[in-house]
């Protein structure tokens, strides 16, 4: 029975130091996968943009911490506008800022260029990571 309680107080010790290291794990995953959806979709309407030969207006909401991309196809919902909801499960993060050149938001021509470049910041419990969107090319970089 006593070498039942040492074991069960060894596990007990190990579980409560894994603990905060999971959380921290959990969260910056969390904040990864924001970063991947946003970066993924702003990729997709610069190449929706494109080909399709639409002008596409990409509005960050940090109000309700989405992101709307107009006159983007939704990948399964049929309709014209694909909105990506930063605190939906996986990614539970929210926007803290967003400068386009002192707007929310940046438009995409139909050849699939920028109107200007700016930057967003996302944040969950873990952290904050800012998204550098290019001027010229509309591609995006992400610093810690």
């Amino acid at each position: 029975m006593v070498e039942l309680v040492i074991v069960l107080i060894v596990m007990a010790t190990i579980a409560g130091l894994a603990l905060p290291a999971y959380g921290g794990a959990v969260a910056r995953y969390r904040l990864e996968s924001a970063v991947y959806h946003l970066q993924n979709d702003s990729y997709w309407a610069l190449a929706h943009a494109r080909a399709a030969g639409v002008s596409i207006n990409v509005r960050f909401d940090p109000a309700i911490h989405s992101v709307t991309f107009s006159n983007l196809p939704h990948r399964t919902i049929a309709n014209d506008n694909h909105v990506l909801d930063l605190r939906a499960h996986p990614m539970e993060a929210v926007i803290n800022t967003a400068d386009f050149d002192g707007r929310l938001q940046y438009n995409i021509s139909g050849f699939g260029l920028p109107d200007s470049g700016g930057t967003v910041v996302l944040r969950n419990g873990s952290g904050s990571r800012t998204l550098h969107y290019n001027a010229t090319t509309g591609m995006v970089s992400v610093s810690p």
